[in-house]
């Protein structure tokens, strides 16, 4: 079953050309890992996903509010899950408030390059119709 559901999320990427996966190349160059930018990268998961993912509510099982964005290398796997939800667009939920998509990028390529020589790796599916 678990193959199946993975062949068809491939058949799907591959039918939309990988159009809705975002992925860390899609961020502008000037997306720097200066301070100013970690600040802000800060203030939008404060704003858009702490609210959900704290250690109240624990929305998915997932508590971000202990966690310092300046230190991603040591909780990798909990910043994969976050990366992979946000490559998709499935964070913050549909109907929920949401980040510009220059803020949102800016989020998704600080996770997927800062910590232990980039420790968050994720698949970023391309795929090509002959």
């Amino acid at each position: 079953m678990t193959r199946r559901v993975g062949l068809l999320v491939i058949a799907w990427l591959c039918a939309t050309g990988g159009s809705s996966v975002r992925g860390a190349s899609d961020v502008p160059a000037g997306a720097g890992n200066s301070a100013g930018t970690a600040a802000a990268h800060q203030a939008v998961v404060k704003e858009y996903c702490i609210t959900c993912h704290n250690d109240r509510s624990k929305a998915g099982g997932l508590v971000l509010d202990r966690l310092d964005l300046n230190d991603v290398a040591s909780q990798p796997e909990v910043w994969e899950k976050v990366v992979r939800k946000l490559r998709v667009g499935m964070m913050p939920p549909k109907g929920a408030r949401r980040p510009s998509e220059a803020a949102y990028d800016g989020l998704i390529w600080r996770l997927s390059s800062t910590g232990r020589h980039s420790q968050i790796r994720i698949l970023d599916v391309r795929c090509s119709i002959v």
